[in-house]
């Protein structure tokens, strides 16, 4: 066969893309024009799109002008300048769009170089990354060529977030960037984005690409007429556009057609990767008057997708692929006349798109985005502050600090300390809910500390020392149900403390830290009343200095377990098992364990990992996983497998007492259904645990409606099957039995065939032979999985794992988190509410299944739910017949698929 399609190669030299949006007017459009000054905006003579500077949307950056010597009539305007990055490693512009999340956008980064800055570069080389997520790699290996790269995308966020990243190769640079809201309804795929391969104007001899106001979606249609054995048809009559994807009039103008010594037209490319998945898109339109009897099959890579087609006569057809075309080493489309056609086939146009695998790093909470956003505009922050506050995780904002829970990461830390911030106390902070620890000390804030602070309910910890803040304190401060440390020290307060704060300073509850309050002084002379107090003041000194010696000594003596814990690991030789590290520190979570097997300790040697096999295994914990309680959770790979690397906190002894409980448990039981332990480190102040990778995350983020593979109903009855075998196991299973106490669906894990597995186990609790069917302690677990039974008694039994575990399934049936993202109700609360105003089960399924549910399993499922989180303990199934009814509604369920 001829090379009928190298031309994709040729066209990719100068088009390089990535997914495609845009909307039939402007209002879905954002135009902007790199480099060009702060509000010269202007309304583009070639297209009437309106395009704005980028000041507006980035704020580092260099402003240049291609050399005159690239300048031609043809050129677009917006490629007459740039804005280059020769600073930073990662710069990025933010637009917030009208309309954002849940919208498909096309959106399009041009480059020309130009020469812009006289070195006569090639070979430049940078990453764009859309969001916290690798988009593309640019590389300019022509001065004059402009370069595209599109992408077809589903918005997560408001906000879109476009970055450039300096690989060391070159200083990045960007002409212009383009927004096109798209119909929803077109470019669909069954996973993934779109990126643009190539989209071509067929038969066209024009030396212009067709753009808006031809295209109403602004997609860029490049002329090409060098296709093997063909020859161009065109017409000056207007055609009938009007499909969903209105390719425009004036490319369906133009055509190619086989020429008489073939029988067909056949175009081929081959992928720049083996794995690399497309989408087609061809439209055709009869241009020929006398057209009679033109006929043709149409084929993708040999096999017959549209047979005996014929285009309509002025009016558009597209024919396009429902699914991707598999990994190929050379993907081909023929199209061949059939044995009663007269005319040779033709084709208008084509647009081919690489799949794009599902970006799945979720982007910030939009709320506080926008809040952190308005904080740095307000205080001027330079920083790191560049795209997403949270992520990459490597690329976290100087100063944030980031909880990764939930289905979107929010910022728990804000550390603006010694940052040469002035003015008020911006009033955007407060719209940091989850703020948990708020430093803006040693800067030269002004004015009085605002009352609406108290409006941080999680807020623990607030430091406003140094600064020269007036007035009074607000007494509202007391109020913030977790604020453990205020700093005030070192400003310049008109007022005393609030009797309010002070209260809960001497209480204990409250570390709070001041300057004693001096009204103006009349006169300058020291009077002997004033001498008096200096000297009152020097003996209650020592008084409290002698006082804070006794209370220190005291403290000491009542830390004195927790010193030696500490300094038990810190003298651990390297060569520790940690069968011999648990028996050095003592019971684990108030009861004694001991590992059964008498081959244990050389097993348990065999997989202790030093440090620097950590580091290695972890690339120097270069990917975070995921943050807990105790510490933090890091890819690695070891052995030719990836695992899951938790490091503990160094500061953290309540963690090493998890550490220690989850540590020997894992060591000394075994399920399918219970996440495996690779090894430990105990080196120093290293202590880690290496267990197996589990590849697709926990349970609740494939639940999460962020996910766009929703999990199936069998898939769901398998993973709660799987999850209460795993409590099964732990309850009946293990002599003597364990109560995990902490199940939820973030615990519970999924591997790359989803088979799901119990994890966290730091808080288990065994029940002691002969004490019972319950064992009292202290409350521990997550809120809104824990019994109420446990909570109110502190009697913690096997039904209190199974009141969690109803929970769960409930999560599992309703897809809704366990308290409501929009109305913030409790899945279990909304479940009775549903269920009680109408008793159809059908309204609380979650609605991403479509209606594809066994109804009859999904009503035992509901009922099997609602009796586990049953008030009354006694009234909870154990969890073995939990076991035995979800096997049986798989069993009926696969049973009337096959039936049917």
């Amino acid at each position: 066969m001829t090379k009928d399609l190298i031309f994709i190669f040729l066209i990719c030299i100068s088009l390089f893309a990535l997914e495609a949006n845009a909307q039939i007017d402007q209002s879905g459009f954002v135009s902007i024009d790199c480099g060009i000054p702060q509000g010269s905006n202007y309304t583009d003579v070639a297209t009437g799109l309106q395009y704005v500077s980028d000041s507006g949307f980035i704020d580092t950056g260099s402003n240049a002008t291609i050399s005159s010597e690239f300048h031609s009539d043809g050129l677009e305007q917006q490629l007459y300048t740039l804005t280059s990055f020769p600073e930073g490693k990662r710069n990025c512009y933010t637009i917030r769009v009208p309309e954002g999340k849940g919208k498909k956008y096309l959106i399009r980064a041009s480059f020309l170089y130009g020469n812009y800055d006289g070195k006569s570069q090639l070979l430049i080389n940078f990453d764009l990354h859309l969001g916290v997520d690798f988009w593309t790699t640019i590389q300019i290996v022509n001065a004059s060529v402009p370069l595209y790269g599109e992408i077809i995308h589903i918005l997560s966020s408001d906000f879109v977030q476009v970055c450039l990243v300096n690989k060391d190769r070159g200083t990045p640079f960007i002409s212009a960037l383009e927004l096109r809201l798209l119909n929803t309804t077109i470019y669909k795929t069954t996973s993934g984005s779109l990126q643009t391969f190539v989209r071509l104007d067929l038969g066209s001899t024009a030396t212009q690409l067709v753009r808006y106001k031809d295209d109403i979606y602004d997609r860029l249609w490049w002329p090409y007429n060098n296709v093997a054995n063909t020859i161009s048809l065109s017409t000056t009559s207007t055609i009938d556009n009007t499909n969903s994807y209105l390719p425009p009039s004036k490319v369906l103008s133009t055509a190619i057609t086989a020429d008489n010594d073939t029988d067909g037209i056949s175009l081929w490319w081959e992928p720049a990767n083996s794995t690399d998945e497309y989408y087609i898109y061809l439209h055709f339109a009869e241009i020929e008057a006398n057209h009679v009897n033109r006929q043709f099959n149409i084929y993708f890579d040999g096999e017959l997708y549209e047979g005996a087609f014929a285009p309509e006569y002025m009016s558009v057809t597209t024919i396009l692929s429902t699914s991707a075309l598999k990994t190929k080493d050379r993907h081909q489309i023929s199209l061949n006349k059939t044995g009663n056609s007269i005319r040779q086939p033709t084709i208008n146009a084509i647009e081919l798109y690489k799949v794009v695998k599902q970006i799945i790093n979720p982007q910030t909470n939009d709320l506080d985005v926008e809040a952190i956003m308005n904080v740095k505009s307000t205080y001027g922050v330079k920083k790191n502050w560049q795209g997403d506050p949270c992520g990459p995780v490597a690329d976290i904002w100087k100063g944030v600090t980031c909880n990764f829970d939930g289905d979107l990461p929010t910022i728990i830390s804000l550390d603006l300390s010694s940052s040469e911030i002035q003015g008020t106390i911006s009033p955007y902070i407060t719209s940091l809910t989850n703020l948990e620890t708020l430093n803006l000390s040693s800067n030269q804030l002004t004015g009085e500390v605002p009352a609406n602070l108290s409006q941080l309910a999680f807020l623990q910890e607030l430091d406003l020392s140094n600064n020269q803040l007036t007035g009074k304190v607000p007494a509202n401060l007391a109020q913030l149900p977790f604020l453990k440390k205020l700093y005030l020290k070192e400003n310049s307060f008109s007022e005393k403390i609030p009797e309010e704060l002070l209260a809960k300073s001497k209480n204990g509850s409250l570390d709070l830290r001041y300057d004693e309050f001096r009204p103006p002084k009349a006169s300058n002379n020291l009077s002997a009343g004033a001498l008096a107090g200096i000297i009152a003041s020097v003996v209650v000194l020592g008084i409290l200095a002698l006082l804070l010696l006794l209370w220190f000594i005291i403290r000491r003596k009542k830390n004195k377990k927790g010193e030696q814990i500490i300094k038990s690991i810190d003298e651990l030789p390297d060569d520790l098992s940690l069968k011999k590290l648990i028996s050095v520190t003592g019971k684990i979570t108030g009861t004694e364990r001991t590992v059964q097997s008498p081959n244990i300790a050389l097993e348990l040697k065999n997989r202790q990992f030093t440090y620097s096999q950590v580091l290695h295994m972890t690339n120097n914990f270069q990917r975070v996983l995921g943050k807990g309680g105790f510490g933090t959770v890091y890819l690695g790979y070891v052995d030719n497998r990836d695992v899951a690397v938790k490091m503990l906190s160094p500061s953290s002894v309540q963690g090493f007492k998890e550490f220690r409980a989850e540590a020997s448990l894992l060591m000394s039981i075994h399920h399918k259904n219970l996440i495996s332990i690779v090894g430990y480190c105990v080196e120093g102040t290293h202590i880690g645990i290496i267990y197996e990778y589990m590849a697709n995350r926990s349970l609740d983020m494939q639940l999460s409606d962020r996910n766009p593979n929703a999990l199936t109903w069998e898939e769901r009855l398998h993973i709660a099957l799987d999850a209460a075998q795993g409590l099964e196991y732990l309850h009946h299973g293990c002599q003597p039995p364990i109560i995990h106490r902490d199940i939820k669906s973030s615990n519970i894990l999924l591997d790359d065939k989803f088979q799901a597995k119990l994890a966290d186990f730091g808080l288990s609790r065994t029940l002691p032979t002969g004490e019972g069917s319950h064992v009292t302690t202290i409350i521990a677990g997550s809120p809104g999985y824990l019994d109420p039974d446990y909570y109110r008694t502190n009697k913690l039994t096997e039904k209190s794992d199974v009141y969690s575990f109803g929970v769960v399934l409930l999560e599992i049936i309703t897809g809704r988190h366990l308290l409501g993202k929009h109305d913030k109700i409790y899945v279990i609360t909304w479940v009775n509410g549903m269920i009680n105003d109408n008793g159809d089960v059908s309204k609380i399924i979650d609605p991403r299944l479509g209606g594809e549910v066994d109804v009859n399993s999904a009503k035992r499922i509901v009922a099997l739910a609602m009796a586990c989180v049953s008030l009354e303990p006694t009234n909870r199934p154990a969890i073995s017949v939990v076991v035995t009814i979800i096997k049986q509604c798989l069993r009926q369920m696969i049973d009337n698929y096959d039936s049917n």
